[in-house]
């Protein structure tokens, strides 16, 4: 590129030019070793200006587990044949691990040379609110699982979004995402629920009804107003405690 090309040629052009964004830059040579860095990734890595300088790139910025990969990545990058994403834990002097995704891309230097552009975004507050959410979501399956009731949230027109059985429930609700109340409950059982759930949707509170089967199943049901135009259903097993009265 001819706009690229005195960019690249001088190191400190390109520290001036990318000193001001958030971004990390690198440029590497054929080998893999940094011509430039900017700013803001000698600052995340802890490194001072100019000491990247001649560094392997994925000798010194990655872990032993992910150097290969790196490794690949920019030879596949400096092949040309199309921009490379990369993701991994960046090596830092301080000892830290944020995790940085790239993209790299091969540039013409010159009328022989190549060189490759890595731009990359610190992606360390995204992954870490990812694992937030996953361990937030095996705690709650955790609860869910030690329940003995069973929790159903239900659309007003019965469409069941979530079904949960309860450990103790004879009311047989798991598997029931994405079917109809009315196919995973019995049926009058399952219209009970729905016009308890069509009060709830006009008059906020609580509804709770009792039911008994032919079959000698009971329970009792709570219905409650979750977000716009759905309910949750907490279904408690009654049967033993029918059966011993």
């Amino acid at each position: 590129s001819v706009l690229l090309d005195p960019i690249l040629r001088d190191p400190d052009v390109l520290e001036a030019l990318l000193g001001t964004t958030a971004a990390l830059f690198l440029v590497l040579d054929r080998k893999g070793c940094v011509l430039g860095s900017n700013s803001a990734l000698t600052s995340l890595a802890g490194y001072e200006a100019g000491e990247l300088t001649g560094q392997v790139f994925w000798e010194t910025l990655n872990g032993p587990e992910e150097a290969e990969g790196a490794q690949e990545a920019f030879l596949t990058a400096l092949s040309g044949e199309s921009e490379i994403r990369l993701e991994h834990s960046l090596r830092t002097k301080r000892g830290s691990w944020p995790h940085v995704e790239w993209l790299l891309r091969s540039v013409q230097r010159g009328e022989a040379d190549r060189v490759v552009v890595a731009a990359g975004l610190d992606q360390t507050a995204r992954v870490n609110a990812e694992s937030a959410l996953e361990s937030l979501e095996v705690r709650r399956s955790a609860i869910l699982n030690a329940l003995p009731d069973s929790i159903l949230l239900v659309t007003s027109n019965g469409l069941c979004l979530e079904a949960h059985t309860g450990a103790r429930s004879c009311i047989r609700a798991g598997g029931g995402t994405g079917k109809l109340l009315s196919e995973i409950l019995p049926p009058d059982l399952a219209a009970r629920i729905m016009e308890a759930v069509a009060d709830v949707q006009v008059a906020d509170g609580l509804q709770m009804l009792e039911w008994n089967s032919d079959g000698g199943l009971a329970c009792e049901a709570w219905i409650t107003a979750a977000r716009q135009e759905q309910a949750l259903v907490i279904l408690r097993d009654r049967t033993l405690h029918r059966s011993v009265e």
